[in-house]
């Protein structure tokens, strides 16, 4: 099967976990240390269920894998500290769409990586659409909004908090492509996600945390609990689908494909709004918005056709 179908797949399940993360953060787990710590915990299970895979594949790479892996955790924290005070239609496609950015610079610096003619076109639209499909409705011009929003203190921690998960995401995943360069998936996997165990530890140390962790533990007894746990699967299987496409395709190109997750995401919470207030926007989007997110599905698609006639 082709990285890019893996690719597609992965992010449907990381759609549903994102739109589901935003939602159990409001009502199940309020405070996102605790969401952070718990998710991370909960990513060890792997080890329980496939032990028999992790073998030493020497100390640079078992270094990257950790490396890699705590800096994964470390992102998942500024995204969840992103989705408690922002809209999730407006923080995953923000944070999403500099990641793949930031995985190109990183994967030509470190890793050597250049584009084709095919696939730096793929990119750009890919990443096009991304920016377009994120546009949200004002009545200024776009970079004035910004403008505004710099000059407002709040508005500039989170827009910067953004960025700094847009960026931990990025190094974290190509670190992980240099571990599957020199050992095969499931060996680099597990290895990288030993690395969690940092982050871990650094959360559980602060008593409001790990006694938060301790009272959702008894949650998961409930029934909100086993559709958390749910939820946790979806990510999980995005994930693990995610970082095998990495092992077997450009890095870059994958985290730009994340155009597609946008599009599942925008459509997974208008119909998450019909159930859930927490999940309504307050924005109007008006006809020519609607159009615009359109033509960014269109955009995205294209990207996807260039990937598919480039034979990648």
């Amino acid at each position: 099967m082709s990285w890019i179908i893996i690719a597609i797949i992965a992010y449907f399940f990381l759609a549903m976990a994102n739109v589901g993360d935003k939602l159990f953060l409001n009502d199940f787990v309020p405070d996102y240390k605790t969401y952070t710590a718990l998710v991370a915990v909960l990513g060890l299970v792997v080890f329980a269920v496939s032990p028999w895979f992790i073998v030493w594949p020497g100390f640079q790479v078992v270094s990257i894998a950790i490396v890699s892996g705590a800096l994964f955790i470390f992102a998942l924290l500024t995204f969840f500290y992103s989705l408690q005070i922002g809209e999730v239609s407006r923080v995953i496609p923000f944070i999403g769409g500099l990641v793949p950015v930031f995985s190109l610079l990183l994967s030509i610096v470190f890793i050597g990586r250049v584009f084709s003619y095919e696939e730096s076109l793929a990119f750009i639209l890919l990443v096009a659409g991304s920016v377009l499909i994120t546009r949200m409705p004002h009545k200024t011009h776009w970079w004035s909004h910004v403008l505004d929003k710099m000059r407002n203190k709040r508005h500039t921690y989170g827009i910067w908090v953004a960025v700094l998960s847009s960026f931990l995401f990025a190094v974290s995943f190509v670190l992980s492509k240099i571990v599957y360069e020199e050992a095969d998936f499931w060996n680099g996997f597990l290895w990288i996600r030993l690395g969690g165990l940092i982050p871990i530890v650094t959360l559980l140390a602060n008593e409001d945390v790990r006694d938060s962790f301790k009272s959702i533990l008894l949650k998961l007894k409930s029934k909100k609990g086993a559709l958390f746990l749910m939820n946790q699967g979806f990510g999980a299987t995005g994930f693990i689908m995610q970082n095998f496409a990495i092992s077997i395709g450009s890095v870059a190109l994958i985290n730009a494909l994340q155009g597609v997750q946008f599009v599942f995401v925008i459509f997974l919470a208008l119909i998450a709004s019909v159930f859930f207030s927490s999940m309504r926007s307050s924005e109007n989007m008006s006809l020519r918005m609607v159009a615009e997110k359109i033509l960014a599905v269109f955009i995205v698609g294209a990207g996807l056709w260039v990937l598919a006639f480039a034979g990648l």
